[in-house]
């Protein structure tokens, strides 16, 4: 008897063999043997997760981004103070001792011909401008601001002696947060920048100005009266900015 040669029969029985299932013609669904099981996360069990992250991130990148500030703030007090009593060191080599230098002698008087002249040839400015408005003013009266390398902007003006007013980020003028006083005191102390520490009176020092080296009870009084005056503080603390400061940067 001739054998006869079904090739429909064949291709079933091979596809049987090769994936082990079969597919009726009214199938819409194909399963898959236990050796090819597919996992996947219901959309219910995906928000879940997504929820858990968002209040993970909630409560961790405040925290992160605080800490992140604090550090900015001190190091660029840092920088600054280091970067103007070098300027003064290069001065001196050009100009004589800062103690002979020509100062403003008036209240208020304009000081930037006096920085242009003994300090600013020694700094990385990379920009100075007037500012427009009280608002964008680092101090009252509205002086002359430069910018150093690092983005950290000051101006110069007359006090009792040359005050430096420091903003160590953005456009924020807050005294104790993002805006800070120096006092240039050439004849007073081993460095002639020191942080502007003024109290009403502090007995054995002159003027009621007191270095930085002084109490902590009193730099963090003048700090909370004064908020501008607070580098004093930071400075005390190796430039940190501890638990207790009065301020949240």
């Amino acid at each position: 008897m001739k054998r006869t040669y079904r090739p429909n029969v064949l291709s079933s029985y091979r596809l049987k063999k090769k994936t082990a299932f079969t597919l009726s013609e009214d199938a819409t669904r194909v399963a898959l043997p236990n050796s090819q099981h597919r996992v996947a996360f219901t959309l219910s069990e995906v928000l879940i997760t997504l929820g858990i992250i968002g209040v993970v991130a909630a409560l961790t990148i405040p925290g992160v981004v605080t800490k992140y500030r604090k550090q900015e703030t001190g190091l660029r007090l840092k920088h600054f103070y280091s970067a103007i009593n070098q300027a003064v060191k290069l001065s001196e080599n050009v100009n004589g001792e800062c103690v002979n230098w020509e100062y403003p002698t008036s209240w208020s008087a304009p000081v930037d011909d006096w920085f242009d002249k003994y300090l600013a040839p020694y700094l990385n400015i990379i920009d100075s401008y007037q500012p427009k408005g009280a608002g964008s003013c680092l101090y009252a009266d509205c002086h002359k601001i430069y910018v150093l390398e690092n983005g950290t902007k000051f101006s110069a003006s007359k006090d009792s002696q040359i005050l430096f007013s420091v903003q160590v980020r953005g456009n924020n003028v807050e005294s104790g947060v993002n805006t800070f006083g120096f006092m240039f005191h050439p004849t007073r102390f081993n460095s002639p920048l020191m942080p502007d520490t003024y109290l009403e009176m502090v007995p054995g020092y002159p003027s009621g100005f007191m270095p930085v080296n002084g109490d902590r009870d009193n730099l963090m009084a003048s700090c909370k009266k004064f908020p501008r005056r607070c580098a004093g503080l930071i400075m005390r603390d190796n430039w940190e900015i501890k638990e207790d400061y009065p301020y949240k940067i």
